[in-house]
């Protein structure tokens, strides 16, 4: 587990200016010692996070965070469609990544090793990101309350659709068959969803709540000029008129072949066979069950 953390923190490290450059070792330290302890469920204000997600980093994020002026924001439950909308995201503001070109890739290489590093649980991740000179910025979260006044983007999806798919992504997960989450998420189907419907699971959320009470949180400041929300079902329907809003809400411009590349890219054929890091669990499109 080391050696794949290792390698692409030391990638980004590379595009931070030497004087600026952080000791990585309290991180590497800190995947180290994951590795090693047994599986363990963090809690913060109430909110049960799953395993890999960290209290101490989500405290961070409220209290000490800065943000900058044109920061991207994807926020959601899991399962609505947050790999969808940060690849968009990504093809928008990285040219480079909308080419098939070899040199284009081991460019590609670097960017996506800095967003790998943003996402990844320890606090002492925003020890790079803070000294990394970007033009934009893009994080993704999800917890269920706003943290800033920069652009966010939150996706949902139809609650059912939500259910399968988190059920399907669960049961993929070899950490559910480990302590302290087996009790949780059970792997019978009928009754994995009776877990979730009650709130037994509160992933993300307080005790007898769920996907339907995150999205009431951010609902409520659905008037904010700075929150776009998406339905998931609407980019299914027509994913380029989407990207093209998508795009003047964070204030990209994109020409008219600039849109068609994004959205050619931004399918689902295209992700799954590009993106074979994340694996298939990552990749569903769903039913319509309504």
């Amino acid at each position: 587990m080391a050696d794949f953390p290792t390698s692409f923190v030391l990638d980004g490290l590379q595009v931070v200016p030497e004087n600026k450059r952080p000791d990585p070792a309290k991180f590497f330290q800190y995947v180290r010692d994951y590795a090693q302890e047994p599986v363990r469920v963090s809690e913060w204000k109430g909110l049960l996070l799953f395993p890999g997600f960290e209290a101490e980093t989500a405290k961070y994020c409220y209290d000490h965070f800065q943000p900058r002026k044109g920061d991207v924001v994807v926020a959601s439950y899991g399962r609505t469609g947050t790999t969808w909308i940060t690849e968009i995201i990504l093809l928008i503001f990285f040219p480079l990544r909308r080419e098939q070109t070899r040199t284009s890739e081991e460019c590609i290489g670097i960017l996506k090793n800095i967003w790998c590093l943003r996402r990844l649980v320890s606090v002492s991740k925003y020890e790079v990101t803070e000294n990394l000179e970007l033009g934009r910025r893009f994080f993704g979260t999800h917890l269920p309350a706003p943290l800033f006044k920069i652009f966010i983007l939150y996706v949902m999806r139809n609650p059912k659709d939500q259910a399968v798919s988190w059920y399907k992504f669960i049961k993929s997960n070899k950490l559910i068959e480990l302590e302290p989450l087996k009790h949780r998420y059970p792997s019978d189907e009928k009754l994995f969803y009776d877990t979730y419907i009650s709130g037994e699971q509160h992933t993300f959320a307080k005790p007898g709540e769920g996907y339907l009470e995150h999205v009431r949180e951010w609902y409520r400041h659905k008037n904010d000029e700075n929150i776009m929300f998406l339905a998931y079902e609407d980019l299914k329907q027509n994913l380029e008129t989407n990207i093209q809003k998508i795009a003047e809400f964070v204030d990209a411009k994109l020409s008219d072949d600039d849109l068609k590349k994004i959205t050619s890219q931004a399918s689902f054929t295209s992700m799954k066979e590009r993106l074979t890091d994340l694996g298939p669990r990552m990749f569903r499109k769903g039913v319509k069950v309504y």
